[in-house]
């Protein structure tokens, strides 16, 4: 899949976490259902990827209630500093992504 899927995805999540009154629990909730097609996605940079891993390894953390969902459970255990460093994370991963993006056009750009 291409880039803009990344981008897609997870601008869907940064959405989420942003437009809700709700708990950050909730929202980051929210926002893993927005991307959670990217698991088995390849990322166009490595790095990226390394990245979208560590989230996912915090938001499937607690594997406690396999009925619920691994994500699910572990958000609403998750504490609001733990939450909201996730949450980061994604802001984070999302605005790099907006970055590489600008570089390779630039880039395109000069090549011309």
């Amino acid at each position: 899949m291409t880039q803009a899927y990344e981008l897609e995805k997870l601008g869907n999540a940064v959405d989420a976490l942003a437009v809700s009154a709700a708990s950050i629990q909730s929202r980051l909730e929210c926002a893993w259902t927005a991307m959670y097609t990217l698991i088995d996605h390849r990322f166009t940079d490595p790095e990226r990827s390394a990245e979208f891993a560590d989230i996912n390894k915090k938001l499937a953390a607690d594997s406690s209630n396999d009925r619920v969902g691994y994500a699910q459970t572990t958000c609403l255990n998750l504490s609001d500093d733990e939450a909201v460093e996730i949450a980061q994370a994604i802001v984070d991963l999302n605005a790099r992504l907006i970055y590489d993006r600008i570089w390779l056009l630039e880039d395109e750009i000069n090549a011309v």
